[in-house]
């Protein structure tokens, strides 16, 4: 369990990395930084959410042997009956919870609506296996799912239809007093899982600023800071969600130019 709580910048700088990686299946920044922020309120480092999380369908999930072994660390055991393709059964206990017993067959399966799936073909002893995991420690210690599904359920879910494409364009106005409700709406696309066009851009501009900070020796405190000077803003900005693309693409510009070392030396006196 990690007590140090990481800022918002370096959580969205770590969400930026993972995505442009391609390593974790995050398609967006907003999904990133989301699972990485349910990561921290649990006391994990926020990277832990590479590792433990999954993006199914648009849908976060808790992946399977992650949720068994929070289980088996808070104290619980499960011992396994039958465990095969056609049938897995175990029976579940915890100091906390008291003891039950879970079966998942291909019948059920086919009761659920689920059998016909592709890895249901292929992989039933860990669909099942999956299934069961789920259910029992959810009946035992729910504390261990904190309300996630796992892949396996999640890629099973009746698919929504997928949102449609909007068309928007947010224009910042240039007068530094810059109203809140632009980042409240751009909170708002993001809460209905909608990718901005600009993200990559956003992303890749956010990138190429870290390379100049690192190389300069530089906080990001003092990059922001140098931000709010240029752009005359009323506040040091605290993360990137709060400058607009054309603001970032400036200032990564301005960092880049001769000059651009003295303004970081005297934004740090």
């Amino acid at each position: 369990m990690s007590s140090d709580l990481i800022p918002y910048c370096d959580i969205e700088r770590m969400a930026a990395a993972m995505v442009q990686s391609n390593l974790f299946g995050f398609k967006t920044l907003e999904q990133a930084i989301s699972l990485m922020l349910i990561a921290q309120a649990e006391g994990l480092h926020p990277a832990s959410a590479a590792r433990d999380y999954d993006i199914i369908q648009g849908r976060p999930a808790l992946k399977t042997q992650v949720m068994m072994a929070r289980f088996q660390k808070s104290g619980g055991k499960v011992q396994w009956v039958q465990r095969d393709d056609a049938c897995v059964r175990g029976v579940f206990s915890h100091p906390n919870g008291g003891e039950v017993e879970v079966e998942w067959d291909m019948n059920r399966a086919k009761v659920a609506g689920i059998l016909g799936r592709d890895n249901w073909r292929k992989y039933p002893r860990q669909m099942l296996t999956a299934r069961v995991i789920s259910e029992g420690v959810r009946a035992c210690y729910p504390a261990a799912c904190n309300g996630l599904y796992v892949p396996e359920e999640v890629a099973d879910f009746d698919d929504a239809p997928a949102p449609k494409a909007i068309a928007y364009e947010v224009k910042p106005p240039r007068h530094p007093d810059m109203p809140k409700n632009i980042t409240a709406d751009l909170e708002e696309v993001a809460r209905k899982n909608i990718e901005p066009p600009e993200d990559k851009e956003r992303m890749k501009l956010i990138g190429e600023l870290d390379q100049i900070r690192t190389a300069d020796g530089s906080s990001w405190e003092t990059v922001f800071t140098i931000a709010q000077s240029i752009f005359e803003l009323p506040a040091t900005p605290t993360r990137f969600s709060e400058l607009t693309l054309e603001q970032i693409t400036k200032l990564r510009d301005f960092v880049q130019q001769d000059t651009a070392p003295q303004q970081v030396a005297v934004a740090e006196q």
